[in-house]
């Protein structure tokens, strides 16, 4: 007969050989204490087997992981001896943990060497089916049963130690990928740092350049009402040169009549003095003519000053298109066009002066005139006395009239100097509208350029978002392709635990380890998940600045046509001023031609007079 103990020992040798397999890598092997009941056979097999020693099979973590075990439950020790009233299958595991450790196959449930994947299913009707010594089979086949256990927990070892392996390579492939989406994750705040700050210089240089514009708009107002004041005033001066002009055609006309009635009376008087009357009528036509070339070369500076008038007109409008280029130039042409004023001011007053000087000769005339008829009165006795005065006023017009030439020569070349100085002043106007225009050209090839350069940095700017958005959304799509694979994995392992905690304990702990692992990954991954998101926010925040600054570009563009709108509308008030400007001159100008028409005709009519006396 057999010994009855056989199967207990063949399990107890099972038992120890899977502990040596497990515990080698911990460098941990718990001594399991033979059986004085074994038989001699059995420990002689035991003590000649080769205790086999596998490469370790957990892989190596990193220093700053931290160790631990989420779902190990410790259970409570078995006591020291079994129960008497427990079936002999539960006696042998209190037997087999009593002597091995806390984390052996004795802690897995009862049934687990029944409920083996590799065994089959054995019905065991009452606890001496195996222990009974009638009804054993002999030891042969007892360890022929035992070496096909054996044969089958090393098979299983072998698959779950690829398995391990193929989980330790799995969580290197996920390492890799963590350190590539931290590595993704720096690069994109380093590029939204830089368009953090490309935007903060962009948004800082549209607020200088409005402010320079606002600047640049109220000094244009401030010069340009300033101009109007001046225009408005010197339009006034000139409505009150008019008046004083009209005002003295009428006492010239009124004169004009009185000496018609002296002449008259005179020539009924002294009919013996024609030709003193023809040499005063010849002066006086003589005045009369050089009266009408002073007019008329006041009419040409009135024309002349016409001509400055409209070509500054032309200049401020050249000079309103550019701003900072020109104003230099504004200054120096107002300053231009100020002496120019003065000058023109001047010689219209020696016009006056002129005119004036003329008055005084002419009130000079008359006195002496009357003087004339007092003395005709006393020189009536004596022809001699009065041949002997006329020679006298004859010499003395002469002399006069001396004086008169010289004026004029004196007002003719303070003409042509005006004249030169005009055309002086015309050149350089010219030359100004030349740099003028020139400077306009290079405004506006500088503009345009700088439009240009826009247009290229909003397109670059264009396609860095796109390609921003590409990689947002390729890091979405792996990201989800990732949610899947851990989906995948995390069932996969779920399995292959739920197997091992069928199998055996000790893998479990590796399991829950390759859990932990996995769990920790997962919580790398939530983490970079939510820094891609705030990622995310960021760039949203920064499309939204970008629409706000484009919408400041717009409002800054609409107040500048608004600018643009009230310089237009000034300069058609300083045209509508130059407008009444020309038709005070033009009516000044029909004024004086009508008056002088008065005047050949008053004079016309002298002559009639001097005819019939003759």
């Amino acid at each position: 007969m057999s010994n009855p103990f056989t199967l207990w020992g063949m399990a107890r040798r099972a038992t120890q050989q899977f502990r040596q397999t497990t515990y080698d890598n911990a460098g941990l092997v718990p001594d399991t204490p033979s059986a004085a009941s074994d038989d001699t056979s059995d420990a002689a097999s035991i003590s000649s087997t080769r205790r086999r020693r596998s490469s370790p099979i957990v892989p190596t973590r990193k220093a700053t992981v931290s160790a631990s075990i989420d779902n190990v439950v410790a259970t409570p020790s078995p006591p020291s001896s079994p129960d008497p009233s427990s079936p002999p299958a539960k006696s042998i595991l209190y037997d087999m943990a009593s002597n091995g450790s806390s984390t052996t196959l004795a802690q897995e449930p009862a049934s687990m060497l029944s409920e083996s994947p590799k065994m089959a299913p054995i019905d065991l009707k009452s606890p001496d089916d195996y222990f009974s010594l009638r009804k054993s089979s002999g030891s042969k086949d007892s360890t022929d049963a035992a070496t096909r256990d054996k044969a089958g927990l090393e098979e299983q070892i072998r698959e779950l130690r690829a398995e391990l392996h193929t989980a330790s390579e799995d969580r290197d492939l996920y390492s890799g990928e963590l350190k590539g989406f931290r590595e993704s994750k720096d690069r994109l705040e380093k590029e939204l740092k830089r368009s953090q700050e490309k935007w903060d210089a962009e948004r800082a240089q549209l607020v200088e350049e409005r402010s320079k514009d606002q600047e640049q708009f109220e000094a244009e107002k401030a010069s340009l009402t300033e101009m109007i004041t001046t225009l408005t005033s010197e339009k006034k001066r000139l409505v009150a040169d008019v008046e004083n002009k009209v005002n003295d055609l009428a006492a010239g006309r009124e004169m004009a009549a009185g000496l018609v009635k002296d002449v008259e009376a005179s020539q009924q008087e002294n009919a013996q003095l024609r030709e003193r009357v023809e040499a005063l009528v010849v002066s006086v036509e003589e005045k009369g003519e050089e009266c009408s070339r002073l007019s008329e070369v006041i009419a040409g500076l009135e024309r002349e000053k016409a001509d400055s008038g409209r070509t500054i007109e032309t200049l401020q409008k050249y000079l309103s298109m550019e701003k900072d280029e020109l104003r230099a130039a504004k200054a120096h042409y107002a300053e231009e066009i100020e002496s120019a004023k003065q000058e023109t001011q001047d010689i219209l007053q020696e016009a006056m002066d002129e005119r004036e000087s003329w008055e005084a000769a002419r009130l000079e005339w008359q006195a002496e005139k009357t003087k004339d008829h007092e003395r005709f009165g006393r020189e009536r006795q004596s022809l001699c006395e009065r041949i002997a005065g006329l020679e006298k006023d004859v010499e003395e017009r002469d002399r006069v009239r001396k004086i008169l030439d010289e004026d004029l020569a004196v007002t003719r070349k303070e003409k042509d100097d005006g004249s030169a100085f005009i055309a002086t002043l015309q050149q350089q106007l010219a030359s100004a509208k030349e740099a003028t225009r020139k400077l306009q050209e290079s405004a506006v090839a500088r503009t345009t350029a700088l439009q240009r350069d826009l247009d290229r940095t909003r397109e670059e700017r264009d396609r860095q978002v796109a390609a921003r958005d590409n990689q947002i959304r390729s890091l979405s799509e792996s990201l989800e392709g990732l949610k899947k694979d851990l989906a995948q994995a995390r069932t996969t392992m779920q399995e292959i635990s739920n197997q091992r905690d069928a199998t055996i304990h000790q893998l479990s702990t590796n399991l829950v380890e390759r859990n932990r692992v996995i769990d920790q990954a997962e919580g790398e991954k939530e983490s970079l998940r939510e820094q891609l998101v705030s990622l995310g926010d960021d760039l949203t925040n920064k499309e939204l600045e970008k629409h706000s600054l484009e919408e400041e570009i717009v409002a800054l563009t609409k107040e500048k046509d608004l600018r643009g709108q009230t310089v237009f509308s000034l300069q058609e008030q300083l045209t509508l001023a130059a407008g009444e400007m020309k038709l005070v001159r033009d009516t000044t100008t029909a004024k004086v031609a009508g008056l002088e028409e008065e005047l050949r005709r008053m004079k016309e009519e002298r002559d009639q007079g001097a005819c019939w006396i003759m």
